[in-house]
């Protein structure tokens, strides 16, 4: 757990980079002289005290799939969050190594790196960069500052002072929520489970009309966000159809029946997948209470 973590004893046991995307990713094991290594941890340490010196701990920013987290500083995840399965299976592994030369050659591919950790009670903590400034140092022109001007030919690797976020064995802690998203590959997960949880509530929540719902989402994320958060929300099988016609009703969300199903009408698909979600306003629709104020934005999104 990185908030366990001893920070101050701790050593690299890898550095890696990550070459392409998706099912093409490939992981690669880069060997590092003893200062770089020095430089690794010094970011480690960096990283965490940047985290730690934005927010008390009882005020981190949650992860939800439903909000878009952009801009966001001190998010916490958990690192078993079915979103997360990536990260999980980078945490439990280790890229193949590569000669020097190898990685010389592919320097402009690049599009993050990462570097394992340990301290001295073997816990174990991966700092994740997405690599920004890499394409653009392949095609710079560096001098070096000495008693006069130098060229510096050989290709740079440039080394941010910080992690975008730190990944434990039970927590993610973020200070750049983007980048965990991006690196996560949490856009393709929403592609590749709306429909089927769409499906999936068609069965527990038959009250709604989610064909249409799925329809609509077809080429919105936040859309496919909200259905993926709505099927992670348990208490919904116990959907009350009169709330909901109330609470629509006084959001303003308009919407019809489809063969006995609330339905939204057009332009309306995003406010009724809100109230559904239940995160903007405190309502209830299941007659089991509220949820719990949780939105970072509570303003209503009309269609």
């Amino acid at each position: 757990m990185p908030s366990k973590f001893d920070f101050e004893d701790c050593k690299v046991e890898a550095f890696c980079v990550a070459y392409g995307a998706g099912s093409d990713e490939m992981h690669l094991a880069v060997p590092l002289e003893p200062d770089v290594q020095e430089l690794l941890v010094d970011a480690l340490i960096e990283t965490y005290a940047g985290l730690t010196g934005l927010k008390g701990e009882d005020e981190w920013s949650e992860f939800e799939v439903s909000e878009n987290p952009k801009g966001v500083s001190a998010l916490r995840a958990e690192t078993n969050d079915e979103v997360f399965a990536r990260i999980r299976t980078i945490f439990e592994m280790a890229g193949r190594n590569v000669s020097i030369e190898e990685f010389g050659k592919r320097l402009g591919e690049i599009s993050y790196y990462y570097a394992i950790f340990r301290d001295g009670s073997e816990r174990r903590v991966i700092g994740f960069r997405q690599a920004r400034r890499i394409r653009a140092s392949v095609k710079a022109r560096y001098v070096l500052i000495s008693e006069s001007l130098r060229l510096v030919r050989e290709k740079v690797f440039h080394l941010d002072p910080q992690f975008d976020f730190i990944v434990g064995r039970s927590e993610i802690l973020a200070l750049s929520a983007h980048s965990l998203e991006s690196i996560a590959g949490i856009e393709q997960f929403l592609k590749e489970k709306y429909q089927e949880r769409a499906k999936a509530l068609a069965r527990s929540v038959p009250q709604v009309d989610w064909s249409a719902i799925a329809k609509y989402a077809n080429d919105r994320t936040r859309a496919q966000r909200l259905l993926i958060a709505l099927s992670r929300r348990r208490d919904l099988k116990n959907l009350n159809p009169k709330l909901l016609g109330s609470v629509l009703t006084a959001n303003k969300c308009q919407f019809t029946h489809v063969n006995n199903c609330f339905a939204p009408k057009p332009n309306f698909e995003m406010s009724f997948l809100e109230v559904l979600e239940g995160r903007r306003w405190p309502h209830d629709i299941t007659g089991g209470g509220p949820i719990l104020y949780r939105a970072s934005n509570r303003s209503v999104v009309q269609g």
